[in-house]
């Protein structure tokens, strides 16, 4: 009866004390470290959502029909690049009809700036002499 009364009153002998302190002091350094874990996988979780909403939109049926159009037409990597760029400033749910509306293309090459002479060579080739 004494042991226990002398255990109880002294922590810092008793077995079961030393562990629970122990346990306390290791959580306590670990917790800076769970929270950094935890925020790189919220961010690597929200990088990969954004990215598979980016990259959902491009290979859609109409991304997939716009670029064999671009090819049937004829267009170099550069002038697809360029065609795109007008596409998802202008026509980000239907890129297609960028093939079919030639006054969609004539607005974006005002409103955009696009250089004639590469505008010029994009409009032969989409839509004939």
């Amino acid at each position: 009866m004494r042991l226990l009364l002398r255990l109880a009153q002294d922590p810092e002998e008793n077995p079961l004390a030393k562990v629970s302190q122990s346990f306390k002091e290791y959580s306590q350094g670990q917790g800076s470290m769970a929270i950094i874990v935890a925020g790189v996988f919220v961010l690597l979780i929200l990088v990969s959502i954004f990215y598979s909403l980016v990259t959902a939109r491009r290979k859609s049926a109409h991304w997939r029909t716009f670029r064999e159009f671009a090819e049937a037409s004829g267009l170099t990597s550069p002038e697809t690049k360029l065609l795109i760029y007008v596409a998802e400033r202008f026509q980000p749910d239907n890129p297609v009809a960028l093939f079919v509306k030639r006054s969609v293309f004539e607005n974006a090459v005002q409103d955009l700036n696009i250089d004639a002479a590469r505008a010029g060579i994009l409009r032969r080739k989409v839509y004939g002499p």
